[in-house]
């Protein structure tokens, strides 16, 4: 069972000089990735995309627009917000050799590692659009302010308390 919100599938032997995309999520598939990535609405969502053989793979390179149905973090009001990304993966269908365990942060992220011979373009625009949303997002104006704090009574006060009461 998939359980991506959505799919647009290409085979990667239909990508000999390289494919150009145009994607539209339709009402229902943008309901299904609204629930998917926990927001309130996503009321459109298109993404351009090039998938392109390189040396060692494909690379897919696009943009994704979308505007999106937030609820705020502090309000707990829906809101709507204007997303645009751009994004890049490098695409293998080979493993790459495992490393010795040093992580490097400087060095390029490895390519993803296709299965099944397949380039599922839509699912990689949710994964970008996934990656671009605020995880802590507020309404325009909306300031949290924090409670006053209670003053802590001191010991003496506390014991004064317990000596009032017996007497």
């Amino acid at each position: 069972m998939n359980r991506q919100p959505w799919t647009y599938p290409v085979p990667v032997g239909q990508i000999r000089d390289g494919l150009d995309l145009t994607l539209e999520a339709e009402a229902g598939v943008r309901e299904r990735i609204a629930r998917h990535l926990g927001l309130e609405g996503l009321d459109a969502l298109t993404a351009q995309a090039s998938v392109k053989p390189t040396r060692d793979g494909w690379r897919l390179t696009g943009s994704l627009d979308a505007h999106v149905i937030y609820r705020c973090g502090v309000s707990l009001e829906p809101f709507p917000a204007e997303i645009s990304e751009a994004f890049e993966v490098n695409l293998t269908e080979t493993p790459p050799e495992p490393t010795d365990g040093d992580f490097d942060p400087e060095a390029p992220e490895p390519p993803d590692v296709i299965e099944s011979g397949v380039i599922d373009v839509a699912a990689y625009v949710v994964e970008q659009l996934s990656l671009a949303l605020d995880p802590w997002p507020r309404k325009p104006g909306v300031e949290f302010e924090a409670p006053e704090p209670e003053a802590e009574p001191s010991p003496f006060a506390v014991l004064a308390k317990l000596k009032s009461k017996d007497g």
